[in-house]
């Protein structure tokens, strides 16, 4: 008789167990859902509820930590993130990106470089790290290490285009427009209609407006300060030419956007393919390459009307209506790209 009671016991005790924790992970869900609606502070409270439910449950310290990151309560999301990382399990390279995220923005970029390559040490093929401590060292002032850095994220993983904006900023910092137009170029293809997009777009045509000064009737070009045999300092002397004439010649200077950005956009590409020298420059192999591949593929034109769609969106609209084919054998082409 007193084993059966025991086993009673031992069942109604495992029963409560799995009753809790499936309160704690309906808490957990519902917090995920309002922070996934931007509703941080909610979020918040949900996880607290889970956590006086459970203290061990590592998911509801990192949603805690994620959470409190979004909105900048970094003593909070330092708090959780560290208990996770004491676990050394579940949620471990996420809350190595908050900890890390978090030490940055309280001013504790030197920690903050110390746990980021502790992490890359044990997550070496994670793109977010690289990306995040690019960042961190462009705001030391490593210029050097930060390219490198967010040029290896953009190896492992070519569609993370928040790396493609911070590699042309970075290329900006060191005065080479064509460099800086590139990563500009591949992320315009991949990301449309957002706030990004749109200033992206713009810091390209304002780039194309500045690769070449006009006083008076004098049109100077700048010239590059690239080495004089490479293939992209060649480019870089054509990018200022090509703009020149758009300064110059009657019938280009008419031209209006989007129109004006395709044309440039064809001549410069068009250049890129003719003075690739098969360097193994990081530029060569992920811009360079792919755009004599849209040259060649006769797609250029389309793919420049594509990219200005998210600021001038009637005029985009009327010329695919009007060159629909190309269009869809361009959509057809990027499908094969992927």
């Amino acid at each position: 008789m007193r084993k059966i009671i025991l086993v009673l016991f031992v069942v109604i005790l495992s029963l409560d167990v799995l009753a809790q924790q499936s309160d704690v992970d309906k808490l957990i869900e519902q917090g995920i859902a309002l922070h996934d609606h931007g509703l941080y502070e909610d979020a918040r409270s949900k996880f607290k509820q889970a956590l006086a439910m459970d203290k061990t449950s590592i998911r509801a310290k990192y949603e805690m930590a994620y959470s409190s990151s979004a909105i900048k309560l970094w003593d909070d999301a330092l708090h959780y993130s560290r208990l996770v990382l004491a676990e050394e399990g579940e949620y471990e390279l996420e809350a190595y990106l908050v900890f890390c995220a978090a030490l940055d923005n309280v001013g504790r970029d030197k920690q903050a470089i110390k746990f980021y390559k502790k992490a890359i040490k044990k997550y070496p093929d994670e793109h977010l790290l690289h990306y995040n401590i690019a960042l961190t060292y462009l705001n030391q002032g490593e210029v050097d290490l930060a390219q490198a850095e967010v040029q290896r994220a953009i190896q492992l993983n070519q569609y993370h285009m928040s790396s493609h904006l911070l590699l042309s900023k970075i290329m900006g910092s060191r005065g080479d427009r064509l460099k800086r137009m590139l990563p500009l170029y591949f992320f315009l293809l991949y990301e449309q209609d957002t706030e990004r997009s749109i200033e992206a777009l713009d810091d390209l045509q304002a780039y194309w407006r500045g690769a070449a000064m006009q006083t008076g009737n004098e049109v100077k070009v700048p010239i590059s300060n690239l080495s004089s045999t490479s293939g992209l300092a060649m480019a870089n002397m054509g990018l200022g030419l090509i703009a020149a004439t758009y300064m110059v010649d009657d019938e280009k200077k008419k031209l209006e956007e989007p129109y004006k950005l395709a044309q440039q956009t064809s001549e410069l590409f068009k250049l890129l393919d003719e003075v690739k020298t098969g360097e193994l420059d990081f530029f060569d192999i992920y811009y360079v390459d792919f755009f004599s591949l849209l040259i060649n593929a006769g797609h250029v034109e389309v793919y420049s009307h594509y990219i200005s769609n998210c600021m001038h969106k009637d005029k985009v609209l009327l010329w695919v209506t009007e060159n629909n084919s190309e269009f869809s054998s361009f959509m057809e082409w990027m499908k094969l790209q992927e």
